[in-house]
């Protein structure tokens, strides 16, 4: 039986539990509430902060039930106008209106793609998620995309055609705003870019064949891994991001201008060891700039 430890925070009582973790013993608390549940207008509202535990004590030694938040069937998109958001990111982006003199850490996985495929027709899937998107106002044509991404792959070559939709995905959902973001944003700070690109046994199929999908960096960010060659990519990726909180830079070169006037955007392939681990410049710049001009037109990053 594990060991209890009980706290006392703002709120109240805390019970966790003491855990090891190679070899370790850390004091652990799952799930301690820091603000009411977010319901109905509150969704994307300020939170508010969490009342006092009624019972005296909170008990934190499991994680409470998952809370469900987003489908495809509703749509759930963050108010604009109040203390939190006040303006839309587009134009907040057009304005310039974000952080002076800040150095920023900014990065994908390799596999951006979580959307779910049709099964035999990654084609008509990417079709379905770029229909959605247009739907809520993001300028996007949508033959255009699939033309794109899809020349000169057979209709029946699924392998390469689940390929090009998650490429298409990763790029219009997440590779190509975090390029256009830090572009602008590197005008008035420093910037550094990776790219999350080590293959753990851990993920599910598709992200071992592609690579890394969609939050999968996060328990290397966090330390959560099962094996030991992930904890030895943990302990660097670790090393990166509290590198960066102390000092503000990575080991890698940030962005910068040419003599000629033209952004050079460096980004570490981290590949599990920063030893071998190599810089790369310009990530997906073609596809970006194609995507770009549709989504986001009037801004020149």
């Amino acid at each position: 039986m594990l060991a209890e430890v009980l706290v006392d925070i703002e709120t109240g009582k805390v019970r966790g539990f003491i855990d090891k973790v190679y070899g370790k013993e850390i004091a652990t608390f799952l799930g301690i509430p820091y603000a009411k549940p977010p319901i109905a207008e509150k969704r994307f509202m300020k939170p508010e902060k969490a009342d006092n535990f009624t019972d005296g004590v909170f008990n934190a030694t499991k994680l409470p039930n998952s809370w469900t938040l987003q489908n495809l069937l509703v749509k759930l998109y963050p108010m604009l106008g109040d203390e939190l958001i006040p303006d839309s990111l587009v134009s907040s982006w057009r304005k310039s209106d974000f952080k002076r003199n800040s150095s920023l850490l900014i990065g994908t996985v390799i596999n951006e793609s979580p959307a779910p495929i049709i099964p035999y027709d990654p084609r008509n899937s990417l079709r379905i998620l770029l229909h959605y998107f247009r739907a809520n106002k993001l300028h996007v044509d949508v033959e255009k995309v699939i033309n794109f991404y899809f020349a000169n792959i057979n209709i029946f070559d699924i392998k390469n055609s689940t390929i090009a939709h998650n490429n298409a995905f990763s790029d219009f959902a997440f590779n190509c705003p975090t390029t256009v973001f830090s572009s602008l944003y590197y005008r008035y700070n420093t910037v550094y870019r990776y790219l999350f690109a080590h293959k753990t046994v851990s993920s599910s199929p598709p992200c071992q064949t592609m690579g890394p999908c969609h939050a999968d960096d996060d328990r290397f960010a966090f330390g959560t891994v099962l094996n030991a060659t992930d904890f030895e990519a943990s302990k660097q990726w670790m090393a990166v991001f509290s590198g960066f909180a102390k000092n503000g830079s990575t080991p890698w070169q940030n962005y910068y201008t040419s003599a000629n006037g033209s952004l050079i955007a460096p980004y570490l392939v981290f590949t599990g060891n920063l030893t071998y681990d190599k810089v790369e410049y310009n990530y997906r710049n073609r596809e970006c700039e194609f995507l770009n001009r549709m989504m986001f037109p009037g801004i020149n990053s």
